[in-house]
């Protein structure tokens, strides 16, 4: 996983969930609390547990209303089982509707407890309207009359008119199992809007583990990096280089630990060119060179 661009103004990195992926009705047995889909439970615990705070979450508010809405179904669903059991066995009881009424601010509480932040809804009713009449994905085509795809819109236009920008967000991840999402259509649509930030479509668990625990050694690397220090390496290494243009015009990780970056660098004739350097983050060090882990212990054994 390779982050590009000019990414050294950017700190930050957004993953968005779809309703499908948080709240499965068939997983949530007591509608009196928020249970989430096992997945999405895993993948909270798996960032608490790798301490892979760095990423910052979201849902759109269509998607905590259409959980909302799901969760007072089953409860109406549930009382109704519960009524006719009753009714069978002859037993007098009468359940408090006041539960129901606490099903918002609860899945509300769940979100903010677990540091998941909403999308409000997009104020651009024209845009949603022209979207529709043209059938622009995610709205579905088919029957001329149908608004099929009308919640991805209201969720894909709560991405787009929010400001990443001013988070100094480089990347967002949308997690969804909805094959709704043309993700070339939609990529294409997003970059003419935000053409610094990229986005990524993904739909399996352990792909996301992989991009978070791959994004967050390189946003740490991001943050603790020190510049004036890295330019004097360079110069160390050619009296020539007077300034690094870009940084960081490239990241990749090549191990637990430790990320390659690729930087612009000018010398004192003008000339610009490309030289790679190395952060450690188990150390907190940067290097020029990067020394394999079999060449560390070949060195050990020759001393």
């Amino acid at each position: 996983m390779t982050l590009t661009g000019a990414f050294h103004h950017i700190h930050n990195v957004a993953i968005i969930f779809d309703t499908n992926a948080i709240f499965n009705k068939c997983e949530d047995k007591f509608a009196l609390e928020c249970r989430v889909a096992s997945d999405f439970y895993k993948f909270i615990q798996y960032r608490e547990t790798k301490k892979l705070n760095l990423a910052n979450l979201f849902v759109s508010k269509m998607t905590l209303n259409e959980i909302i809405k799901q969760r007072k179904e089953l409860y109406v669903t549930k009382k109704k089982d519960f009524n006719d059991i009753c009714r069978y066995f002859n037993i007098d009881h009468t359940i408090n509707d006041e539960i129901i009424d606490k099903i918002p601010e609860d899945t509300e509480s769940f979100f903010t407890n677990n540091g998941i932040r909403i999308l409000e809804y997009p104020n651009n009713l024209n845009k949603i309207i022209e979207r529709a009449i043209e059938k622009k994905t995610p709205f579905k085509g088919g029957k001329p009359n149908s608004d099929a795809g009308f919640k991805d819109v209201i969720i894909w236009e709560s991405i787009l008119t929010y400001n990443f920008e001013a988070e100094r967000t480089g990347k967002i991840i949308f997690f969804s199992n909805d094959n709704g999402f043309k993700k070339d259509l939609l990529t294409e649509e997003f970059k003419q809007i935000y053409p610094r930030i990229s986005i990524e479509f993904i739909k399996d668990w352990d792909v996301l583990k992989k991009e978070i625990s791959d994004l967050h050694l390189e946003l740490i690397a991001s943050s603790n990096i020190n510049y004036d220090l890295l330019l004097e390496k360079f110069k160390d290494n050619d009296s020539e280089i007077i300034q690094i243009i870009n940084p960081r015009k490239t990241t990749t990780k090549v191990d637990t630990n430790v990320v390659k970056i690729i930087a612009t660098l000018k010398k004192q004739d003008g000339t610009e060119f490309d030289a790679a350097y190395f952060y450690d983050a188990s150390v907190n060090e940067i290097e020029l060179e990067y020394l394999e882990p079999e060449e560390i212990s070949e060195d050990i054994i020759d001393e």
